[in-house]
C-alpha cells in the first residue's frame, strides 16, 4: 500500500514539474584550455538556483529540469562569464578570460553587453543590431560613463583621454573603427595609478581576432549623401597558421563638409554682420600591419607597424562682412577667402611581449611614433581692385615619440594581487612657422623641444568578502628642454606623486553594486601650445601661443551605484587648477585665440537604464548627464566668474522585427555648454537606421537617415567684458548613408561551443580551443 503511493507521488511529481535531465560539462581557461578548480557553476531558473563546484579536471555534472536556465561561471582569477542556455545531456566546454579585476558586476540589456568592475566598464561587442554597421562612436553611446558630442568624447566631464588598442598605445585614428571590428570596448573614468597621469580617461580597444585557421577577410563600405558626399573602405584580412598570426589593416576615408556660418561681432568702435561658407575636403589613408606568434602556451611576442597619411584636406572660407560705425552707419564691405591645406604623415612601429601564467603576468613594450606635419595657411581680398589682404602662414612640424613600457601582475592569493611597473618616454619635436605680410616681430620661428617623462607605478588590489579595494601610487620626473630659434633656451625639471584609490561592494546576487574611486593627474602644456608664434585664420582673427602656461592638476572623485544590473546612478566631481583651454579676447578690433589658465570645478551626475521590453523585442539605452560648471580665473586683465547648469541626453532604442530584420534609433540633445566665456548651444540630433542580416549572417546592411528632423545646429552667445558675439551655424548632418560589411573565410574554422542562446538569431561568441 505504502510502496504503491510512493511510486503515484513520483508520477504526480514528474507530470507537475517536468522531466528531469542528468548534465555534464567542463570550464576550461580561454589562454591555454587547461582545467579551471574549483569553479563556480550556477544555474538559475526563475527564482531557483543550483550552483557546483567543478573538479581538478574542469568537469561538473548534475540533474536538473528541462528548459532554459542563466548560466554564470564564476572564479577568482578569471572574469565571470554568462550565458542563457538550454540544458541538454553534455553543455560542452566553456572557457573563462583570465583578469586581474575582483569582482565583475552586469548590466543586462537584450544580451548582457556591459560588465563593471571597481575601475572599468566593459562593453562587448557581437553581432547584435545595435552594433551592426555602428561606428565606434556610436557603440559608446550606450556605456555610462561616456557622452559623445560629434567627434567630442567626454568621460564623466573629462576629455583627456588615452586611447589604447589591445592595451597599447597607437597612432591609429580609432574613431574611424566599426564595431564589428571590435570584440569589446574597455572604459576606465577614473584610471589608478597605473596609467600615464597626463590622461584623466581610458578608452581601450581590443580587437576581433580571427576564428579560422587559414585566411579571413572582413570588408566594410560605407558611402553618405548629404550636400557632399563622404565615403569609407576598410579591410581586414588575418592569416592564421598554428602559433602564427599576422593581420594586416587598410583603411580609405574621402570626406567633404558644407557648412554655413552667420553672426555679427561687437567691436569697441565697430559692429560687424558676417556669412561665412565652409567647404572642406579631405582624404585619410592607414595601414596597419601586426604579426603575433606564440612561443608557447604563455608567452606570445609581435610586432606592430602603422602608417597614416593625409594627403589632402583642404579647407575653403568665403566670408563677406558689413562693417559699422558706432552710429550703426555701414562705413565699408569686406569681401575675403581663406585657404587652409594640412598634410600629414604618421608611422608607429611597436615591439612587445606578453607573459600570461595563472598567478604571473608580464606585459612589456618598445614604441616608436613619429609625425610629420605640414599646414600653409592664405589670406586674400576678393574686393574688387582693392588689395586689403594679402597673408601667407607655411608651418612645419616634425616629432618623434620614444616609449618603453612595462607591467608586472602577481598574484598574492586568489583574493589578491600586486601590480608594479616602469615607463620611460622621449619626445623630441621641431617646430618651424614662416609668416608673411604679418605685423607681428617673430615671422620666422623655429622652436625645438625635448621632454623626457621617468615613471614607476604600483597598484594592490585586495578582496574581502563582497568589498574589495585597489590603491596605487604612480611617481613621475619630467624634464623639458625648449630653444627659440638658437637663442633663448628654458628647462624645466620637477617629480610628482599622483595617488589612485578605488573601493567597492558587490552586494549578493548582485542586488546592490557600489564603488568609490579618488584619483590626481596633471596636464602639462604640448609643445604647440607653448610656442610663441602668431598667425591670421581669418582677415580679422588671429592664433596665439602662450610661452606662460602653467601645468593643470587634476582631482576627480566618482561613485557608482548600480542597481539589479539595470540602473545605474554615477555622481562625480572634477575640479582642475589652472584648467588649459583656447580662450578668445579682442585686441584692435581683432579677435585673439590662445591658451590661457584658469580654474574649473564640475559637479556632475550620469544616470539611466537599460532593459528590455515586449518580449526581447526592443532594448532600451537610455541615460542623461547633469553638470554644474563653473569657471574661475583672470584671463588678459579680465575677471571670469561664470557658472551654468547643463545637461546632456542620449536615448537608444533597438526594435528588432524578426531574425534579421532591425530598427535602431538615436537621439542626441545638449542644452547650453559653458565653454570659457561663451554658452554653446545645440539642437536635437536623431539618427535612424535600419539593418539586415544577409548571407547566412556573414553580411550586414545598414541604411542610415541621419538628422532625421533636420534639427541639428549649433549657436554661440557670448559676453566678453561687454562686448558681445553671435554665432549660428548650420551643419551638413541630414543626410542618407548606406554601410555593408561581409565576412570571408578560407580554412579550418576553429572549434566552438554549440551553445542554444536564448535570442538564437544572435551569433554565439566563439572559443578557440588549441
Amino acid at each position: 500500500m505504502y510502496k504503491n503511493s510512493f511510486f503515484l507521488l513520483v508520477l504526480i511529481s514528474a507530470f507537475s514539474f517536468g522531466q528531469n535531465m542528468p548534465f555534464q560539462g567542463r570550464v576550461l581557461s580561454a589562454l591555454d584550455s587547461l582545467p579551471i578548480y574549483k569553479a563556480e557553476v550556477c544555474l538559475a531558473k526563475n527564482s531557483d538556483t543550483l550552483c557546483i563546484t567543478t573538479a581538478a579536471d574542469g568537469r561538473y555534472s548534475g540533474v536538473l529540469e528541462t528548459g532554459d536556465y542563466e548560466l554564470t561561471i564564476t572564479e577568482p582569477s578569471h572574469a565571470v562569464l554568462f550565458q542563457n542556455i538550454r540544458l541538454k545531456e553534455d553543455l560542452g566546454n566553456f572557457y573563462l578570460q583570465e583578469a586581474t579585476q575582483l569582482e565583475n558586476v552586469t548590466l543586462e540589456a537584450q544580451r548582457k553587453y556591459i560588465s563593471r568592475s571597481y575601475a572599468s566598464t566593459i562593453l562587448k561587442i557581437d553581432d547584435s543590431p545595435i552594433f551592426q554597421n555602428a561606428t565606434f562612436t556610436e557603440a559608446l553611446k550606450i556605456i555610462p560613463e561616456v557622452n559623445t558630442n560629434g567627434e567630442k568624447i567626454s568621460i564623466l566631464g573629462k576629455s583627456r583621454i588615452l586611447y589604447l588598442i589591445n592595451g597599447r598605445e597607437t597612432n591609429r585614428d580609432i574613431t574611424t573603427l566599426k564595431a564589428n571590428q571590435i570584440q569589446q570596448i574597455e572604459v576606465i573614468s577614473n584610471p589608478p595609478a597605473k596609467y600615464q597621469s597626463s590622461y584623466d580617461a581610458v578608452i581601450n580597444v581590443t580587437l576581433v581576432k580571427s576564428l579560422y585557421q587559414g585566411f579571413y577577410l572582413n570588408a566594410n563600405e560605407s558611402f553618405n549623401v548629404n550636400r557632399k558626399s563622404s565615403g569609407s573602405t576598410a579591410l581586414d584580412l588575418t592569416y592564421t597558421k598554428n602559433k602564427l598570426s599576422i593581420t594586416a589593416n587598410g583603411l580609405y576615408n574621402y570626406s567633404n563638409g558644407l557648412v554655413y556660418n552667420t553672426g555679427w561681432q561687437q567691436y569697441s568702435n565697430k559692429y560687424e554682420e558676417y556669412t561665412t561658407t565652409y567647404k572642406a575636403r579631405s582624404n585619410y589613408i592607414e595601414a596597419n600591419t601586426t604579426a603575433n606568434y606564440e612561443l608557447d602556451t604563455i608567452n606570445d611576442i609581435g610586432l606592430e607597424f602603422s602608417f597614416a597619411y593625409n594627403p589632402l584636406s583642404k579647407n575653403t572660407a568665403f566670408t563677406r562682412s558689413n562693417f559699422f560705425n558706432q552710429e550703426i552707419v555701414l562705413d565699408s564691405i569686406l569681401s575675403s577667402a581663406t585657404t587652409k591645406n594640412n598634410d600629414f604623415r604618421s608611422f608607429n612601429a611597436n615591439l612587445y611581449h606578453a607573459y600570461n601564467k595563472k598567478t604571473i603576468s608580464w606585459n612589456t613594450y618598445l614604441m616608436v611614433l613619429s609625425n610629420r606635419t605640414g599646414f600653409f595657411n592664405t589670406i586674400e581680398s576678393l574686393n574688387s581692385g582693392t588689395l586689403i589682404i594679402d597673408q601667407q602662414v607655411d608651418s612645419k612640424n616634425a616629432n618623434n615619440l620614444y616609449i618603453f613600457n612595462s607591467d608586472f601582475t602577481k598574484e598574492l592569493s586568489s583574493q589578491s594581487d600586486f601590480d608594479i611597473g616602469m615607463r620611460f618616454s622621449n619626445f623630441d619635436g621641431n617646430y618651424h612657422l614662416l609668416n608673411s605680410n604679418f605685423s607681428n616681430s617673430l615671422a620666422d620661428i623655429v622652436f625645438d623641444y625635448r621632454e623626457n617623462i621617468y615613471s614607476g607605478y604600483a597598484v594592490l588590489n585586495q578582496k574581502y568578502k563582497d568589498f574589495s579595494f585597489s590603491l596605487g601610487s604612480r611617481y613621475e620626473y619630467f624634464i623639458r628642454n625648449v630653444s627659440l630659434n638658437t637663442e633663448e633656451s628654458y628647462r624645466t625639471k620637477k617629480g610628482n606623486i599622483f595617488p589612485s584609490a578605488h573601493l567597492s561592494y558587490n552586494g549578493p546576487d548582485n542586488r546592490h553594486y557600489l564603488s568609490l574611486s579618488y584619483t590626481k593627474k596633471i596636464q602639462r602644456p604640448n609643445f604647440s601650445a607653448v610656442t610663441p608664434f602668431e598667425y591670421n585664420v581669418t582677415y580679422n582673427t588671429i592664433y596665439r601661443g602662450n610661452p606662460y602656461l602653467k601645468n593643470e592638476i587634476i582631482h576627480s572623485v566618482q561613485l557608482y551605484y548600480l542597481y539589479k544590473r539595470k540602473l545605474y546612478v554615477i555622481p562625480y566631481y572634477n575640479y582642475s587648477n589652472n584648467y588649459i583651454e583656447q580662450v578668445n579676447i579682442q585686441n584692435d578690433n581683432r579677435l585673439i585665440w590662445y591658451p590661457a589658465n584658469y580654474d574649473v570645478a564640475t559637479l556632475g551626475l550620469s544616470t539611466g537604464y537599460n532593459f528590455n521590453l515586449f518580449d526581447k523585442k526592443m532594448a532600451l539605452f537610455n541615460k542623461i548627464m547633469l553638470e554644474q560648471t563653473v569657471n574661475r580665473g583672470i584671463i588678459n586683465g579680465i575677471k571670469m566668474d561664470n557658472s551654468l547648469f547643463q545637461y546632456s541626453l542620449n536615448l537608444s532604442q533597438v526594435y528588432k522585427l524578426n531574425r534579421r530584420n532591425s530598427f535602431t534609433l538615436q537621439s542626441n540633445y545638449y542644452s547650453p555648454q559653458l565653454s570659457d566665456f561663451y554658452k554653446i548651444t545645440q539642437g536635437w540630433r536623431t539618427d535612424l537606421r535600419y539593418s539586415l542580416k544577409m548571407f547566412n549572417n556573414k553580411g550586414n546592411l545598414s541604411v542610415i537617415l541621419s538628422d532625421l528632423f533636420n534639427t541639428y545646429y549649433n549657436k554661440l552667445k557670448g559676453d566678453v567684458n561687454g562686448l558681445r558675439s553671435y554665432r549660428y551655424s548650420d551643419f551638413s548632418a541630414r543626410g542618407i548613408a548606406f554601410s555593408y560589411r561581409h565576412s570571408f573565410g578560407w580554412g579550418k574554422k576553429a572549434e566552438q561551443t554549440p551553445v542554444e542562446m536564448e535570442t538564437g538569431d544572435e551569433q554565439e561568441r566563439i572559443q578557440l580551443e588549441n
